[in-house]
Order: C-alpha cells, then structure tokens, then sequence
C-alpha cells in the first residue's frame, strides 16, 4: 500500500493536472450524479471526472493503450 501510495500518476502544469509518466493507476467510482452514467476515477487520491480524464490522454493522441481491470483485493 506505501509503495502505491508514493508513486504520483498525475502532476501540476500550468494550472492543470496531467499524466506524470506513460502509466496512470487509479480507481473507478459512481461520480454522484443520478441522471450521469458516466464514472469519475480516483488518481493519486484526487477525483478526477470522465472528461478531465480524457482531456489528460489527449496528450498521447495516437498512441496505444490498454486497459486492465484488477479486484480491488489486489496490488494494481
């Protein structure tokens, strides 16, 4: 839990929050709105909605991803 806990995902540039490195670790969450069926993910403990999250990854237009989804009982 440290470990994770130490490692920053996300840092501040000019006023906005962007990806650190080329990995991003966080958490999927409800993001409180009833009529929203979008989620809200949780970044180095920051709430971060959907289209934020997506305005970060505009920053890796055409690269590649992948997406791996691990029991919150384990070590992501």
């Amino acid at each position: 839990m440290k470990r994770a806990l130490a490692v920053k995902h996300l840092v501040e540039d000019a006023g906005h929050l962007v990806v650190a490195e080329t990995t991003v670790r966080g958490r999927i969450e409800w993001d409180g709105n009833e009529n929203d069926r979008l989620p809200c993910v949780v970044i180095d403990g920051r709430r971060v909605d959907w289209s934020d999250f997506g305005a970060m990854l505009m920053a890796f237009e055409g690269w590649q991803f992948r997406i791996e989804l691990v029991d919150p009982s384990d070590e992501a």
